[in-house]
């Protein structure tokens, strides 16, 4: 049996509250209002009408940044400065989501972004918070869960998209993986039953093996990971 095997640190940061993440709550309060008559006063307009936005699916998928949300980029990336994270933590790759929540909260809070282009990479430059330099990459699959896959027949679809992204974890040369995602995929990928706060940022360690003797349909390959250890390092709850 041929196998490599590869144990890498992983660090996980959710992105920053974005309008979507702003009209759920609104939705939230909306109803519990309703059910709760008793709270109606403090269900207003404004939450009536960010409800109704949630209608617009296309502007949902890939949602804006709210303003709370610029605020908790501010102050994470005030913590991640004062620790010198990226140094500290030796972080050589740095890989994050295309929809705009996270590509604004990685700008922000790590001070780099992949190019537009998904298919291209980017090497950060040294900058006033960091003086190392990181890969950087933009993964299409990193992308969180989209209203189509919430529903049953797409679940598989869904599962392999993550699996993809573990595997193309398994097999880059980096050991030390920052990685700005969303909280849906996370939980799946994990198997958690929480869902991590808005510009959270974990720890966790990647066991990776690659058997390169099995028959398996990708290419001769089977892929075996344990994901083991989480640590919550910041929290702005």
């Amino acid at each position: 049996m041929n196998q490599t095997k590869k144990t890498k640190t992983i660090y996980l940061i959710r992105h920053a509250e974005s309008e979507e993440n702003r009209r759920l709550a609104s939705l939230r309060l909306l109803l519990s209002s309703v059910a709760l008559p008793w709270r109606r006063p403090w269900a207003t307009y404004q939450d009536v009408t960010l409800s109704l936005e949630l209608l617009n699916l296309e502007n949902q998928i890939d949602s804006d940044v709210s303003p709370e949300g610029l605020k908790q980029i501010e102050m994470m990336a005030e913590r991640l400065r004062q620790e010198k994270f990226l140094e500290e933590k030796k972080v050589q790759l740095i890989v994050h989501s295309p929809l705009l929540r996270a590509r604004k909260t990685c700008q922000g809070i790590l001070g780099i972004v992949a190019p537009e282009n998904k298919s291209q990479e980017t090497v950060s430059e040294p900058s006033k918070a960091y003086e190392s330099k990181q890969r950087v990459v933009q993964l299409e699959d990193l992308k969180e869960r989209t209203p189509r896959e919430w529903l049953p027949f797409s679940k598989e679809s869904y599962e392999a998209r993550i699996k993809s992204v573990v595997a193309w974890l398994g097999q880059q040369d980096e050991d030390v993986v920052a990685i700005v995602g969303h909280s849906q995929f996370f939980k799946t990928m994990l198997g958690l039953d929480y869902k991590f706060g808005n510009c959270d940022v974990w720890e966790i360690y990647l066991d990776h093996e690659i058997d390169t003797s099995s028959s398996s349909l990708d290419s001769g390959k089977r892929h075996n990971h344990n994901w083991r250890d989480l640590k919550q390092l910041h929290s702005l709850c």
